[in-house]
């Protein structure tokens, strides 16, 4: 999973690299921030509640990257892919689905910071967990 990550994170400095040229490079920041979240994705042990907040940060840029793509309404129009400024669209469209296994790899990163504390407490005698 690392290694997707890293290619995610990857894919997001080409991205945010293809915005500055772009109508709006204001999304090139959000490109970096996405890159970020998929390059801090790569590093273990975090704390729980910076694994939390890091799922929800990821969670709101994914979203933000869709509703980029869903705000341009270009989708609609046949061929949209081959009209000019179709390249901020579709970067929005990979970039809302490159966030997937970020958002996955967090929240997969409180189940395991779960199940250690579970392990921690001591259950009431009788009790398998």
């Amino acid at each position: 999973m690392q290694y997707v990550n890293g290619a995610v994170g990857i894919v997001f400095l080409a991205l945010a690299a293809l915005q500055l040229d772009g109508p709006t490079p204001l999304w090139s920041l959000y490109f970096l921030f996405g890159a970020t979240l998929a390059f801090t994705a790569l590093k273990r042990d975090l704390n729980l509640w910076v694994v939390r907040t890091l799922a929800v940060a990821s969670t709101g840029a994914m979203f933000l990257y869709f509703w980029g793509f869903f705000g341009f309404d270009m989708y609609n129009v046949r061929n949209w892919y081959q009209l000019e400024g179709s390249t901020q669209c579709m970067s929005l469209l990979i970039a809302g689905f490159a966030m997937i296994p970020i958002l996955s790899e967090f929240t997969w990163g409180m189940k395991c910071a779960a199940d250690h504390r579970i392990r921690q407490d001591r259950p009431l005698p009788g009790v398998r967990i």
